[in-house]
Formats: structure tokens, C-alpha cells, sequence
């Protein structure tokens, strides 16, 4: 009954250790910036300390009388340990995090989560050593308690990484984990005491010989290409689904347990054969044949419905975790086969240590696999061709397993067949219809197309999201970097955070700028800009006023040194896997404190991708932080229309006075005749949607979006009904009526009526609802074209009537082509 306990102990364990492991990827990706980056080091300095504890294990084994008790005080230091990792990461996270040295991140890395690591390392040869009793059950005995382990981690994935920071916060569910690690190994403790051990069986007498170094390359190449299988296929599925947490928790569930499954169905497998290198044999070329085969697999399932993400938080997640697991099932059974067969051929007397140093080699080779497969595999050969690469390690380790020259025979065979299916390998590539290809990029976790439609070029990263146009959209895009300069007083150095095209970065060259920095995260959409789009953007490269960064956006901001005049976060999809963090209270501090006196900041976001909900929770966000704060509107397109929050630390100036003074700096440049916002002040005025701080009590019952709680990173990637949207007239219902009061405390209005402003707000609701009817409807007859047409006039009268001054024409409502300036 005890054996039962301690199954469910080490079960545990490996909950408490995976769960643990996903919020150190998170809290290390706040100081080195970007989730790959952050993944990597982790697993990596995982699973090097984890060998260094599995090695300690070889040299201490002979000399543990108790190994149970050993395995519960190893289970304490790394509850105990993994406390220790928050007060080391803040302390040293701003010293080493900084600047752009992965040396630094990596000892960063080391110095919060080594201990634990290496104590987690000890583990599973002290539990071992105590059960396993002879040879042959090392793959039943010890792939039980391997498997039980694998379930537990999983479970420990979707707990960890999902649903219980849901509602407890990220640094909450630590403390929890670490208490749960700490009762469980008060719990082996007491089970310990009393326990009566069968005295192990010694090996064969040739044992005594050191294990052969053919035997131990298939344990340690196991290891990296289990690693290496699971990233590739984490970035397969983004191809499939968004790059959401869901859909990333969900990945990592089922490859872990499938991997848990194949230890059991090692179990039932060795209880039949008795010939290990025959069952191993097999295994690896089921292996082989699987990963040269996935690639069709996961090609068939590209620009499909993956899973319904309709519905509410906890259904998505089943239904991600549902369809990976039946799709990675069948090779996670065999991939997770050839750890444990591999035990009984490590030559070792006892059976402990063999373990041992079976775990020290493939946990080497799990962190060689980490590496390998985004920076080697990935940019050598692509997405499409990486988990063949993959099959073809399977494949070559059946050399060191083939007695018979028979078998070589059919190891080339293996080779050959592999190879021919390779060569029709697919692409990982879904064009929507009308969409032509230009050129792709690889890169170490991003797959990136520019492609063509009608004329517009896009560029697609991932198969989920496409990022600006050059057609109709791209005056919106200069847009979204004129508005907030122009709201700015004496913007000399500015920041603009996510590059994308660079259409929207290069308008901020269209004033004279001293400095202008802009932030890309992907190496790839900065090429694909430079490349593709240097009819609109230039400048952007050979202005000599202009830097481009490769980086975090939020790293970057929270090392830069010198105060930024204004800062532009162009449109961030809240579907996409770390938009949460650009969106949070914690972020927007930053941004305050790296502003000037009068210096601004402005954010975009997509109403379209946005229910009122999720809106209002990043609205009172941003209030939270910033004491002067307004809402702007972005353009007049019905159907994609963006809003801008934007703050500043002093009052932000409307009166006429500034107004006018800024439109004539934009006439000077020309750029009165691109947008009609800068025509005159009046006109100017349409842009404001409202005083974010004129209504205390608005916002207040939204749910705030921090690094700890991110709301958006748990809801952002549910697909909204088309009503649900805040385009057309739900963004009129929404914000159309909440600003209609002459207060506006965070803006300076000097000599201005408020009241003059408030028919400005009121004017542009107006003039948003014309552009709204102006939509043709499908299958409309005369009778309904000519009432749409009624009340396009109407509200064009009301916005006339409501601000005179600001002489609103029909085509200012209009999506005109953008005529690039030459300079």
C-alpha cells in the first residue's frame, strides 16, 4: 500500500515540478525579454542541473541506506529552493537582464532556479534505487513510476500554467506549488519510516564492465530528440491555432502525456517479450516513420477550424487538449517507449544507479535538444522538414542496435523510404483565396510570408494574423503615428514599438524628429519589411535620424536610458501569445517613468477584435496609471475601426491655441493634404472620443490586467460572434454616449469652451455613424439603398450643425489611396 503512495508521491512531483518550471519560463521572459528566449534558457538550465543532481545520485547511491528518506528530503530542498527564485530574480533580474547578452541571462537563468533544478535531478534515482529489484523491471517497475510522473507533469502544465493563476494570480499559485511540494515530501517522510525494501538482485557478472558508449548514445539522442519534437511541434501548432496561452498549455499536455502513455505501454510490452533490443528496435522505426509522415499530417489541418474557442475559458482549454492529444497520441506512445527500454541495457550492478546515469545522459540531451531545435533544426531546414530531421535520428539510431548485416540492409531501406517521403514534404503554407506568395522566412520560432492581394501586401506570420496593407488600410497606418505626434508638443525623440511593415514607424519621419527608435520582436517581419516594402518605408532604413531595434518592446522601454518624448505601441492582437504583457498595469508603469515632463504615450488597439468587455478592461487599465488620459479615434472605417488611449504626465492641451499651432507644423510638411483631421482645429477636435478621468466610476468593476493576473492572456484568443465586436454601430453604442459631459480633468483647454469640445465629440460620433451607413448592405433593394442614403445625409447635417468650424465633407469620411511624400 505504501508503493501505491509513494506512485502518487512522485506523480506529484512531477505536478509540483512542471508547474513550478512554466512560471519560471514567464518570469525569466520579463528580464531577457520574449517567451522563446525565456523557454530555452529554462529547459535548458533545467535540465543541465537536473543531470548534475542525477550524477550526485550515482556517488552517493552506495552509501544511502534509506533512499526513500533521501527522496523526501530532495522533495523539500526543491519546495524550499524554489522560494528562494523570487527574491533572486528580483534582486538580480534588473542587474543581469539587461542590455543584449545571453551569457548574462544564462547565469541569471542559473542562479534562480539551479538548486531546485539539481534537487529535482536526485529524485528518480532515489525512488529507483528502493523498488526497482532486478533487470527486467526497470521498464515495468520504473517505467510505472517514469509514467505516473509524465501524468502528473501534465496535469501539472494545464494547473500551473492555466487554471489556477486564473483566479489566484501566477505568483499565488508559486507559493501554492511550492507548499504542495513541501507537504509532499513531509508525506514520504512519514510513509518512509517502516517500510520494508526487497533487497535488489545484482546484474549479470559482465555488469562490472562500464556501459558501453553505443548504449549511452541512444539514451543521451533519445533525449534530444524527445525536446527537440516537443518545441517543433509546439511551433506546428501555431500554424494551426493562435499562438494563445490555451492553445500553448494545451500542446505541452498532450505531448507530456503521451509521452507518460508510452511508458505504459512499455510496460505491457515487456511483460510479453523478453527480447528489449527487438521491442526498441521497433519502436524506433515506428518513430522514424511517424515524424517523416507529420508534416502531411499537421498540412492537412492548415486554415481549419482546430477547436470552437466560442465558448468559455475552461471549455476552450478541453477542447485544445482534447484534439492535440488524439493528434500527438500516436507518436508521443512511441516516443515515449525508448527512455525506459533503454534502462535495462545500462550495464550498472545496481539498478539505482543505472537509472542514474541513464537520467544524467538524457537530460544532457534534453537540453542539447532545447537548443538545437530552434537555433540548428528550424533555420537550417524549416518547419516543414524539421520533424523529419528529427525521424532520421530516430532511424540512425538503429545502427547501434542492428546485430545482422540483414538489419543494416534494412536500416538503409528505413533511410531511403524516409528520404523519398521527404521529398514531398509539404510547406507549411494556407494562402486565403486571392493571396499570392512572395517570399517566406525562417526563423528559430516564427514562420513569416509576405504575400499579395489585388495589389495589397501583407505580411503573415504564423498562417494566424496578418500585419498592415499597402491598399486601402495604409493611411490608417501613417495615421496611427500622425495623431499622437500631432497631440504632442515637441516630439524630438520617439519610440515606436512593433514594426510590422514600417509603414507606420516611417510617417514619424515626416516631421522633424531628432530621434526616432523603432522595436521589432520578430528578425524575420524586419526583413521581410526591408525587403518587400521599401516602396513606403524607405526612409525608415537610410534616414539617418532613424534606429531599428530587434527586441522586446517592453525590455527595451524598461532599459532604455534617456526619457522618450512619445511612445507609439502600434495594433497588438489580443489573440496572440504575449500581448497580455503589453497591455498590463505593469507596462504602463514603465512607460510613465520613461516619459518626458510633457512627453505622451499612445496605444492602438483593434475595436474589431474586441468585445466590451475585454475594451474596458484594458481602458481601466491604463487609467489606473496614467492620471491625464483620453480615448482617440484612428480612422472612420466601419468595419476595422481602431482607438487609440492615450496619456500623458501633464495635461493634455486641446485649446485652440496648441491646436492651431500644431496644424500649421503639419502644413509645413504637407501633410495637411493626406488626412483631413489636420485641416483646422475644429476638425482636429472630431479625433477625441473622450476624457478617460471625466467619469470616475465608468470603469471601476473591470477586472486590471497585470503581469500577475493577465485577463487578456486567458480571454483574448476567444473568437467574438459578429455582434459581440466593437465595430459599426456597437462602437457608437458603446462609447457614443459615456463622454458627453463638459469635464475633461486630464486635458488643458485654456480659453476653449468645454462645451465647444463636447460638440466635437459629439460631431465626430456623427460623422462615424454616416461612414457606418454609407456600408452597402448585401441584397439591398432601392427602397433600403435610399433610406441608408437619408441617413448618411442626416447625421452629415448633425455633424455640421454640432461643429461648423470644422467644414466636415462626405469624402473625409472616405478610404483614400495614400500618396507616399517625397522628401
Amino acid at each position: 500500500m505504501k508503493r501505491h503512495g509513494f506512485t502518487f508521491l512522485f506523480a506529484l512531483s512531477g505536478m509540483v515540478c512542471l508547474a513550478v518550471e512554466s512560471i519560471w519560463i514567464r518570469w525569466v521572459g520579463q528580464y531577457v525579454g520574449g517567451s522563446v528566449v525565456a523557454a530555452t534558457l529554462v529547459t535548458c538550465c533545467f535540465f543541465f542541473c537536473a543531470a548534475a543532481g542525477s550524477a550526485l545520485a550515482i556517488q552517493i547511491l552506495p552509501r544511502v541506506q534509506k533512499p526513500l528518506r533521501a527522496f523526501a528530503l530532495s522533495e523539500a530542498v526543491f519546495a524550499f529552493s524554489a522560494l528562494l527564485t523570487v527574491p533572486v530574480l528580483a534582486y538580480f533580474g534588473p542587474v543581469l537582464g539587461g542590455g543584449n547578452s545571453p551569457l548574462r541571462w544564462a547565469l541569471l537563468t542559473c542562479l534562480a532556479i539551479a538548486v531546485p533544478s539539481l534537487a529535482q535531478g536526485l529524485s528518480f534515482p532515489l525512488i529507483t534505487q528502493a523498488f526497482v529489484d532486478s533487470r527486467s523491471h526497470r521498464s515495468v517497475t520504473g517505467a510505472l513510476f517514469y509514467a505516473f510522473n509524465l501524468a502528473g507533469a501534465a496535469c501539472g502544465v494545464i494547473l500551473g500554467g492555466l487554471l489556477l493563476p486564473l483566479h489566484l494570480g501566477f505568483q499565488n499559485t508559486y507559493f501554492a506549488f511550492c507548499l504542495i511540494g513541501f507537504c509532499g515530501a513531509v508525506l514520504a517522510w512519514v510513509l518512509a519510516s517502516g517500510l520494508q525494501l526487497k533487497k535488489p538482485e545484482c546484474c549479470a557478472a559482465d555488469s562490472e564492465t562500464p556501459p558501453p558508449v553505443a548504449m549511452l548514445l541512444v539514451v543521451g539522442m533519445s533525449g534530444v530528440l524527445s525536446i527537440a519534437c516537443e518545441l517543433i511541434l509546439l511551433l506546428w501548432f501555431r500554424q494551426l491555432v493562435a499562438s494563445s496561452l490555451q492553445s500553448t498549455v494545451a500542446v505541452l499536455f498532450a505531448f507530456i502525456l503521451s509521452l507518460g502513455a508510452g511508458s505504459l505501454l512499455v510496460m505491457l510490452v515487456r511483460q510479453r517479450i523478453h527480447d528489449v533490443k527487438k521491442v526498441l528496435r521497433v519502436f524506433l522505426v515506428l518513430n522514424a516513420l511517424l515524424l517523416s509522415m507529420y508534416g502531411f499530417v499537421f498540412s492537412s489541418q492548415l486554415g481549419g477550424d482546430f477547436v470552437d474557442p466560442s465558448g468559455s475559458l475552461v471549455w476552450r482549454t478541453v477542447g485544445f487538449c482534447l484534439k492535440a492529444t488524439l493528434l500527438l497520441l500516436p507518436l508521443g506512445l512511441c516516443m515515449g517507449a525508448i527512455f525506459p527500454l533503454s534502462w535495462e541495457l545500462i550495464q550498472q550492478k545496481q539498478h539505482g544507479r543505472a537509472l542514474a546515469l541513464a537520467t544524467v545522459v538524457n537530460k544532457c540531451g534534453c537540453a542539447i535538444g532545447a537548443w538545437a531545435a530552434l537555433f540548428v533544426f528550424l533555420p537550417m531546414v524549416g518547419l516543414s522538414r524539421a520533424l523529419l530531421v528529427c525521424g532520421f535520428g530516430y532511424a540512425f539510431l538503429l545502427f547501434f542496435l542492428a546485430p545482422f548485416r540483414a538489419s543494416y540492409r534494412r536500416v538503409f531501406l528505413l533511410l531511403l523510404v524516409m528520404g523519398l517521403i521527404g521529398a514531398f514534404q509539404p510547406d507549411a503554407l494556407f494562402l486565403q483565396p486571392g493571396h499570392q506568395l512572395l517570399k517566406t522566412y525562417k526563423g528559430h520560432n516564427q514562420v513569416v510570408h509576405v504575400t499579395e492581394n489585388k495589389g495589397s501586401r501583407h505580411i503573415m506570420v504564423n498562417q494566424q494574423y496578418m500585419l498592415n496593407g499597402t491598399a486601402a488600410a495604409l493611411r490608417w497606418q501613417k495615421q496611427e503615428s500622425w495623431i499622437p505626434l500631432f497631440f504632442t508638443p515637441n516630439p524630438e525623440r520617439v519610440c515606436y514599438i512593433g514594426m510590422a511593415s514600417g509603414i507606420g514607424a516611417s510617417a514619424i519621419l515626416d516631421l522633424p524628429v531628432r530621434e526616432l527608435h523603432t522595436v521589432e520582436l520578430i528578425p524575420q517581419v524586419q526583413q521581410a519589411a526591408r525587403d518587400c516594402f521599401s516602396q513606403w518605408n524607405h526612409r525608415l532604413f537610410n534616414d539617418a535620424r532613424s534606429k531599428i531595434i530587434v527586441n522586446d518592446g517592453r525590455h527595451f522601454i524598461r532599459n532604455s536610458k534617456e526619457p522618450y518624448d512619445s511612445i507609439i505601441c502600434t495594433l497588438f492582437l489580443p489573440s496572440r501569445e504575449g500581448s497580455s504583457d503589453l497591455y498590463s498595469q505593469d507596462f504602463f508603469r514603465e512607460i510613465l517613468s520613461s516619459l518626458s515632463t510633457d512627453g505622451t504615450f499612445c496605444i492602438w488597439l483593434p475595436a474589431y477584435q474586441m468585445d466590451s468587455e475585454l475594451a474596458d478592461s484594458i481602458i481601466d487599465t491604463f487609467r489606473s496609471v496614467f492620471s491625464n488620459a483620453i480615448l482617440l479615434r484612428g480612422n472612420w472605417a466601419p468595419r476595422q475601426p481602431i482607438i487609440g488611449l492615450f496619456a500623458s504626465p501633464s495635461p493634455i492641451r486641446m485649446d485652440s491655441e496648441f491646436l492651431e499651432k500644431r496644424i500649421a507644423a503639419f502644413k509645413q510638411q504637407g501633410l495637411d493634404s493626406q488626412t483631413s483631421f489636420f485641416r483646422n482645429a475644429s476638425m482636429s477636435r472630431l479625433l477625441l472620443l473622450g476624457d478617460l478621468h471625466a467619469r470616475p466610476n465608468l470603469f471601476s468593476e473591470n477586472p486590471i490586467n497585470t503581469d500577475d493576473a493577465p485577463f487578456i492572456a486567458f480571454h483574448g484568443d476567444k473568437t467574438l460572434r459578429t455582434g459581440d465586436r466593437l465595430r459599426g454601430l456597437g462602437l457608437l453604442r458603446h462609447f457614443g454616449k459615456r463622454f458627453l459631459e463638459p469635464e475633461f480633468p486630464s486635458c488643458f483647454l485654456g480659453e476653449t469652451e468645454a462645451s465647444e469640445v463636447v460638440n466635437g465629440i459629439r460631431s465626430g460620433n456623427h460623422a462615424y455613424a454616416a461612414a457606418v451607413a454609407s456600408v452597402p448592405l448585401p441584397d439591398a433593394d432601392i427602397e433600403k439603398i435610399r433610406q441608408r442614403e437619408q441617413q448618411v445625409q442626416q447625421h452629415m447635417r448633425t455633424a455640421r450643425q454640432l461643429s461648423p468650424a470644422a467644414d466636415l465633407r462626405r469624402e473625409d469620411l472616405r478610404q483614400r489611396r495614400f500618396q507616399p511624400l517625397e522628401k
